[in-house]
């Protein structure tokens, strides 16, 4: 009879991390383990692999989060692209990244000293959702990769290349 598969411990091996999967060989009461599968960050075995981190969940609501305010922010029937957003290129997004870490830090400290007010708007979830996202934009623009935006004349602060401020 097999009890609840387990996890063991993480052991770092060659810059990677390695998990151990036991399972009780018998439920005697006598938590003899035997080893059952070796899994490795980014490349899970298929036993593994089908068992999803909330972590990645909560991307996955991210992405979703994403697509849904896209639709709004660049409509297929508008002019507007996302990199149109941010007139200062990666240091408008910076701006938006920190305006959401302050707004959580707001909402956090106002938690903790006690307030029982809800956000009006969005809560500290949301916030942090939103932070999220704005660091993939971030990533995205700093690739290049950013629909509308200007790479073959304009440097990531969005300044036309042999111009400074």
């Amino acid at each position: 009879m097999t009890a609840k598969m387990s996890y063991g411990t993480t052991y770092p091996r060659k810059d990677q991390y390695w998990r151990i999967r036991k399972e009780p060989i018998q439920d005697d009461g006598s938590g003899q383990m035997e080893v059952i599968g070796v899994t490795e960050r980014g490349g899970l075995h298929s036993d593994y692999a089908t068992e999803k981190r909330h972590s990645v969940i909560v991307l996955e609501e991210c992405i979703d989060l994403q697509n849904s305010k896209s639709r709004d922010y660049q409509n297929p029937k508008s002019s507007v692209k996302q990199a149109m957003h941010y007139r200062r290129g990666i240091s408008t997004i910076h701006d938006m990244i920190e305006q959401k870490v302050l707004r959580a830090r707001s909402l956090l400290e106002a938690a903790e000293n006690g307030s029982t007010q809800e956000p009006n708007h969005e809560g500290i979830e949301d916030t942090y959702k939103d932070i999220i996202n704005y660091c993939s934009f971030a990533v995205t623009y700093l690739r290049g990769e950013m629909e509308g935006q200007d790479i073959h004349n304009r440097d990531i602060f969005n300044n036309q290349y042999g111009t400074f401020k």
